[in-house]
């Protein structure tokens, strides 16, 4: 009876999450960190583990968060249900949009909702980038906060490619980075 308890509570929340995100997954993360840190689910480590993981998989974000988030809390079980509920809103209020929004488009209020709604989106992902930054590039410990040169490194490294060679796939790029990472590491541990 607990576990149905469990999974009803993980889909809930990640109803909740998928009914609140704006602006499409990367605008959910301070939504879902919010949720699983301060419920004590996840850990802020684990929680940036669910974001690199559902970056480099295939599929939608939000949906690879919620399946590694529900697969870490309780397991296949945990996986589909999480992905059911961040799916859920979104079926709702999708068949509804699609079966006014031709019927409701040329109205004022409508149009000028939509207008206002692309701001919020903007502000929610400008927020999780700066979040997600800060929580990789410091690194906090027992000791303190310190400067994480190889991710700061890296990831400027990164962009500098991204905007001088605008042709290279993320893909590649997210994997070259890895493997720098992964050697770097193995050099510094001295393997």
């Amino acid at each position: 009876m607990e576990v149905i308890s469990d999974l009803l509570s993980l889909f809930f929340t990640f109803a909740k999450i998928g009914l609140f995100t704006v602006g499409g997954g990367y605008a959910m993360i301070p939504l879902m960190q919010k949720e699983l840190v301060q419920a004590g689910l996840m850990t802020e480590p684990e929680v940036l583990d669910m974001i690199a993981v559902s970056q480099v998989t295939p599929g939608a974000f939000s949906v690879n968060a919620a399946t590694f988030a529900g697969m870490r809390l309780h397991g296949a079980a945990g996986a589909s249900v999480a992905t059911a509920g961040v799916l859920f809103p979104s079926l709702i209020i999708t068949l509804l949009a699609a079966k006014f929004f031709f019927t409701f488009r040329r109205n004022i209020f409508f149009r000028e909702t939509m207008h206002a709604v692309r701001p919020v989106a903007l502000a929610l992902i400008f927020y999780s980038a700066l979040t997600l930054l800060c929580d990789v590039v410091f690194m906090k410990s027992t000791s303190g906060v310190s400067l994480d040169w190889m991710a700061l490194i890296l990831g400027g490294a990164a962009f500098v490619f991204l905007q001088s060679m605008r042709k290279i796939s993320p893909a590649l790029l997210l994997i070259i980075c890895g493997m720098v990472g992964v050697a770097v590491e193995l050099f510094l541990s001295g393997r």
